[in-house]
């Protein structure tokens, strides 16, 4: 609602600098919003064996006709006739139109690099809705003025671009497919289009900021987004979820107690006890508080949210080994997974859903209600975190509310939610949907869809080395099942719900798709489908729609290749999850263990070869190569750069048995040919490896060669 573009009072000067020369772009009048009160510089630096020259400015009403015809004839910029100051340069009446060139000659075969840097200075966040708070930016604890900024890029220039393109050429330089290469670097814009740091060093990211008025971190949709901060920006990460530790519903609020869809009376009549709720956002536009929502679109009681907390919590916990973050924290997830409990009206440990604006999956088209497949596997997988956490700390009281709970859950999965005929488990099913019959919100005892986001738990439950949730048979079942329904029969981003028959099927919300669906059939070894489901995205972000910087969250149309709502979505760097996935890799810094059990689709290495994956962690950039050949399989594990402290490495390592690999005539030798001592767990078919070596530093190598 702000103009950003007054046409009527901008300016330009030249600068002039022993180490530089440019243009200033700058406003000669007061500015309806502060946020817009700012400047630009044009810069290029001062070199003996090039020509510059600068302009600054024309009026941009004759389109500065006289000054491009003298450029296209000279290769030189003529500055327009003004009044000199020289204290300060050039001064003109009416300045808008401003230029710097750069002009060299080249002998035959020659090349030279020339160097342009536009930069920024606009110190004053502020909410239109909070006027008086001036968060500011993090970058005006380093420099005062638009100039100091691009001087600095062109001292670092060199730098900062080997440093951009080495992590790109790591990527390319993997047997990673090249389309696939480019999804991941492209889905990355949004932590620079999206993201707020404050002066005093607060975090966070918008959801979708042309469409979403300012909502800023959305905790469901940071389940798909926060993996790449968790990955490569740990404090920034942390910073993010104090805001929401900071935003707890506590005892004493006076947002304690609210209404509640009541499902004994199919009305928003019930009285919550909302202590330990974790919200849905941080903010509209600030960070002074988050949506309460609605009685009817209750965002504070989304049961997924919590869940979401207490996940994303412990994952960079285990990726950091930052111990003392999770037991400052632990306390928060306690009481936040104590108010998801309360969600649970009929007592089968499952929080009961309430139709449109319930949940993440918050559209009218295809509400939830009761006891549904997402909510209880994403929930089933928090708890079990949560009890590792609470053993962790001694908690025994605590692990054992949380293992009955994901007992409970499990129950109703497996028992109520399973559909043997389809093989999948049901979107949702609600036992009292008798006392809703007559409302505003009547519905159906169950649906019979199939979801895209079955198995979200399941994902997680991977991420972090636990067992399978759920029986392992009906997970890989359902996992062909949403290929089959969801997935197959559309060309481009997968269908979030499908009818049992598969006539009716939804948009699509491509990025849960890439972790809920993708991710976990990767995990699961079902890699060609997972890769295909990658593709098929990228075919409707890159090829059909064009634009993959400003990707939404929404994907409709005949083959859900036409972007819908919600553009430049912080939900983009979801792909980076499955780096993670592809390798099989589990890391968990706090118990010093990592896993590695690969299932290689055939569209990478024929299946049979995985080379040089790039593994992004807090404390390691690390390389994984994978060989399979007959009766063999050779794993090896490179350190490319340490970043901070560096990273605790680990202990143990654990792989799964290969297929057709035999316990009675296995080996496990070094690269250096040393057999190393193994124990196999029949449970989950994988060995442990105490290596002969610690990855520390850069250089670092482990390789393993296993053979039977």
């Amino acid at each position: 609602g702000v103009v950003v573009n007054h046409t009527d009072c901008r300016a330009c000067s030249p600068i002039k600098e022993d180490d530089a020369v440019g243009v200033r772009f700058y406003a000669t009048k007061p500015q309806l919003n502060g946020r817009t009160v700012g400047e630009y510089t044009l810069l290029c630096p001062r070199r003996e064996d090039v020509e510059q020259s600068v302009c600054a400015g024309w009026d941009l009403g004759t389109e500065g006709k006289d000054v491009w015809a003298e450029f296209a004839s000279t290769g030189s910029l003529r500055q327009e006739a003004a009044k000199f100051n020289g204290a300060i340069g050039f001064q003109f009446a009416r300045l808008d139109g401003g230029a710097v060139a750069q002009k060299v000659r080249l002998a035959p075969g020659e090349e030279k690099t020339l160097d342009f840097v536009l930069s920024w200075y606009f110190p004053h966040l502020l909410s239109p809705g909070l006027p008086v708070i001036d968060y500011g930016h993090a970058y005006q604890n380093w420099f005062s003025s638009a100039l100091e900024v691009g001087r600095k890029v062109l001292g670092a220039i060199d730098e900062l671009l080997a440093g951009t393109k080495r992590w790109q050429e790591a990527l390319l330089a993997s047997n990673l497919p090249r389309w696939l290469v480019r999804k991941l670097c492209d889905d990355l814009a949004v932590l620079y289009s999206n993201t707020w740091y404050t002066r005093d060093y607060r975090f966070t990211m918008n959801e979708s900021p042309t469409y979403m008025r300012g909502c800023l971190g959305t905790l469901d949709q940071r389940m798909a987004s926060g993996g790449i901060f968790a990955m490569c920006f740990p404090a920034l990460a942390e910073a993010e979820l104090w805001e929401w530790v900071r935003q707890q519903i506590k005892e004493d609020d006076p947002q304690r107690y609210g209404l509640h869809w009541n499902c004994r009376t199919g009305r928003p009549d019930l009285l919550l006890d909302r202590e330990g709720a974790i919200r849905h956002d941080l903010g509209w536009d600030h960070l002074e508080g988050g949506d309460y929502g609605t009685p009817g679109w209750a965002l504070l009681h989304w049961p997924d949210l919590a869940p979401a907390f207490v996940i994303q919590c412990y994952s960079l916990a285990a990726w950091t080994g930052n111990e003392d973050f999770l037991r400052r924290v632990y306390p928060h997830l306690k009481r936040a997974m104590r108010f998801v409990a309360r969600l649970d009206q009929n007592g089968d440990g499952v929080p009961e859903l309430w139709g449109p604006g319930c949940c993440s999956y918050d559209n009218e088209h295809f509400p939830y209600y009761g006891a549904s497949s997402y909510i209880s596997s994403l929930y089933l997988a928090a708890l079990r975190l949560a009890e590792r956490i609470a053993l962790r700390f001694g908690d025994a009281e605590f692990a054992g509310y949380c293992r009955g709970t994901a007992d409970r859950v499990r129950k109703v999965l497996e028992g109520e939610l399973w559909d043997p005929n389809r093989g999948y488990f049901i979107s949702w099913r609600d036992k009292t949907a008798a006392a809703w019959e007559g409302g505003v919100r009547a519905h159906a005892d169950r649906s019979e869809n199939c979801t895209v986001a079955q198995l979200a738990g399941e994902w997680i439950g991977k991420m972090f080395g636990l067992p399978p949730g759920v029986e392992n048979g009906r997970i890989l079942s359902a996992l062909r099942r949403i290929y089959e329904l969801n997935v197959k029969p559309v060309a481009g981003c997968p269908a979030n719900e499908v009818s049992p028959d598969g006539t009716i099927r939804s948009f699509s919300w491509a990025f849960y798709v890439e972790v809920y669906f993708a991710c976990t059939a990767a995990y699961f070894g079902l890699a060609d489908e997972a890769l295909e489901t990658l593709r098929r995205i990228d075919y409707a972000i890159h090829d059909c729609a064009g634009t993959p910087w400003d990707a939404p969250l929404v994907w409709e149309g005949p083959e859900n290749t036409v972007p819908g709502w919600g553009r430049w979505y912080m939900s983009n760097p979801a792909s980076w999850f499955y780096l993670h996935a592809l390798g099989g890799l589990v890391y968990d810094a706090l118990e010093k263990v990592l896993r590695i059990a690969p299932r290689l689709p055939t569209g990478i290495g024929d299946g049979r070869e995985l080379k040089d994956l790039p593994i992004f962690l807090p404390g390691a950039w690390l390389k994984l190569s994978v060989r399979d050949e007959d009766r063999s399989r050779t794993v090896q594990l490179v350190v490319v750069q340490t970043i901070g402290e560096g990273w605790p490495s680990f202990d143990h390592l654990i792989l799964d048995l290969p297929p057709g690999a035999s316990l009675s005539t296995l080996r496990v030798e070094t690269g250096e040919g040393k057999f190393l001592n193994w124990s196999h767990s029949p449970e989950t078919n994988e060995i442990r490896v105490d290596p002969d070596r610690r990855l520390q530093n850069p250089g670092d190598r482990l390789r393993l060669r296993l053979s039977w």
